[in-house]
């Protein structure tokens, strides 16, 4: 099935071999940035022409996300490893040689489909603040290498655990795991800021037919968005966030508070943030009131810890809040949030320098060392001698 914006046409092309080609109403001049999508059933593969003349593709998963993954290793890039990969591609002159050879070699891995590399909204807010050809150059390099996975948005991720937690504690109950990197483009964005937003085709068509479309529509507005040339300038409260951190941390200074009560204290920080989640998870896990308030007096603070996401950021923020000279920004909310939940749950990831030292000294009391590397010279060489050999090249990945 091929979509054709250009020439106004959809073409359907059966077993039999016949085709069939009927009339579209494309886009407005200058509104997408996808010329033609052609989902091909047989490799289960979307691949999609942009108007800069890059063709990209993306994995569509109609069955489950382990089947999909195909034990293929994580590998989280913050924005800015992002921007080298492209640089590579686009304007090598901008790459620092000791960069060159790695970002090469994670294209090569991402295309080969023996890593995945997902994006995540981000991904899609950072890509924002950038426009034109610097736009597309970027656009088309994370689309490509992705392959169409994603990572969920962190505060799902958290809402999830809090629901896992009180499963198990109150209903004794050990829920399936989530899945945190996906081809389920619906969950790119927090779903309490996109519900009741969520494209459902409507109609007598077969329900594979219905979850077909669906997905394809979704994929494509993900790729739209990102790929779209213009400027979007957001707004945000993160510096509301930040100015109170900041705000703890002087407090903290002032009254000398010992490193256990820092961890406290920044375990509590974690909890207002999630303060509805916490409400909503407990509604939703079947928690009564005593049992919420007992669990706030007696198994807040060991619960949260236990909690691979959620836990680390508390961690982090409570590293973070021992120097009271660190400055806070809003851009400190992205990267606790994102890198945090990448860090608890993929195989490897390269995140800024500043974020990747106080995630590394918030591990802590964690096995192992934290799997966050500040350049791509340090974190090549961990997926090569740790994540390819133990899963090996992933067997009958189509290539697209």
């Amino acid at each position: 099935m091929t979509i054709d914006h250009e020439r106004a046409i959809g073409r359907i092309v059966l077993d039999t071999g016949h085709s069939i080609e009927f009339p579209i109403d494309p886009p407005p001049a200058g509104e997408s940035a996808v010329n033609r999508a052609s989902y091909l059933p047989h490799a289960g593969i979307l691949r999609m022409l942009l108007t800069n003349g890059a063709e990209v593709s993306a994995e569509l998963d109609l069955l489950d996300t382990a089947t999909a993954r195909r034990g293929r290793p994580v590998i989280y890039l913050d924005q800015g490893h992002w921007s080298t990969l492209a640089n590579v591609s686009y304007n090598p002159k901008r790459v620092s040689k000791r960069d060159i050879k790695p970002a090469i070699r994670l294209l090569e891995l991402a295309n080969q489909k023996e890593i995945i590399l997902p994006i995540s909204s981000a991904h899609m807010i950072e890509t924002g603040a950038t426009y034109a050809t610097k736009r597309q150059n970027l656009a088309s390099t994370m689309l490509e290498a992705s392959h169409g996975w994603i990572m969920r948005d962190p505060l799902d991720v958290r809402q999830s655990e809090l629901v896992s937690t009180f499963l198990k504690r109150y209903r004794k109950v050990e829920p399936n795991p989530a899945s945190i990197f996906t081809l389920d483009h619906s969950l790119l964005y927090a779903r309490d800021a996109t519900r009741g937003h969520r494209y459902s085709p409507r109609g007598k068509s077969p329900a594979i037919v219905r979850a077909l479309t669906q997905k394809l529509v979704e994929v494509l507005s993900t790729y739209d968005t990102l790929a779209d040339p213009r400027r979007i300038d957001g707004e945000s409260d993160s510096s509301k966030w930040a100015e109170h951190h900041r705000n703890l941390a002087q407090e903290m200074a002032r009254n000398k508070e010992r490193p256990e009560k820092r961890r406290t204290l920044g375990i509590l920080a974690a909890t207002i943030d999630v303060q509805r989640e916490i409400a909503f998870a407990a509604t939703t896990a079947g928690v009564s009131t005593d049992q919420l308030k007992e669990w706030y007096e007696l198994y807040r603070e060991h619960d949260l810890t236990q909690m691979p996401f959620l836990g680390l950021y508390a961690d982090s923020v409570a590293f973070r809040l021992a120097n009271a000279q660190r400055k806070w920004s809003g851009n400190d909310l992205i990267d606790g949030l994102f890198l945090c939940c990448a860090t608890a749950y993929a195989d490897a990831v390269a995140g800024e320098r500043g974020a990747t030292e106080y995630i590394k000294r918030s591990w802590g009391w964690r096995s192992d060392a934290a799997p966050i590397f500040a350049t791509l010279p340090e974190l090549l060489p961990y997926i090569e001698e740790n994540l390819l050999p133990a899963t090996g090249k992933p067997e009958n990945v189509e290539q697209d």
